[in-house]
């Protein structure tokens, strides 16, 4: 977990973990002065879609126990959402309509985990090549944000590149390929 990550943990544990918000503008607020701190473009975007889904997932877990009609609870939940969107539409990155759920980024996760563990074996006399392997599905993990068909073109796309350049053989990437297209293709429709 690097600094941007643990950053954005620690805010989410210390403001959103147990799914009420006193104050949303305080919360945002922090969220603001972190924000100020980082240069970089990218860990923003990785900042604040870590904080957006656990925005989500805590709005949802309230959203099934609440029967209150004009929650409070749930109007700060969106306030804050509507707020992280802006900052990444600042940042050029559109939220899209065909954002993936948890279960499906978890899926994806986990399968390209498994890859990475299967091609382990490649890392012995080829560090670099498995190192880059792992550089680029490690970002594949940071940009579900895009939504389903971005995604799944930037990831195919990486795998293209990484053929041609030499990084991993056809025979290699074929299973993956295939794989991240029937995946992802039935993530979107």
């Amino acid at each position: 977990m690097n600094i941007i990550e643990k950053k954005a943990k620690k805010l989410v544990d210390l403001r959103l973990s147990d799914g009420r918000i006193s104050d949303e503008k305080l919360f945002l607020k922090a969220v603001q002065n972190d924000l100020f701190n980082v240069d970089s473009e990218s860990d923003k975007a990785s900042y604040l879609t870590i904080i957006l889904e656990a925005n989500d997932r805590t709005l949802y877990e309230h959203s099934k126990r609440c029967n209150i009609e004009s929650c409070r609870t749930e109007e700060k939940h969106e306030t804050i959402n509507y707020f992280l969107q802006q900052e990444l539409k600042r940042l050029g990155i559109q939220v899209t309509e065909d954002a993936f759920n948890r279960d499906e980024k978890e899926s994806i996760v986990d399968y390209l985990d498994k890859v990475l563990s299967e091609l382990k074996d490649l890392k012995d006399g080829h560090e670099i090549i498995y190192n880059d392997l792992k550089e680029e599905m490690e970002e594949l993990k940071k940009l579900f944000i895009l939504g389903k068909k971005n995604w799944r073109q930037i990831a195919l796309g990486k795998f293209g590149e990484m053929i041609i350049g030499g990084v991993i053989s056809e025979a290699t990437a074929k299973p993956i390929l295939e794989t991240l297209k029937g995946t992802t293709s039935n993530l979107i429709g």
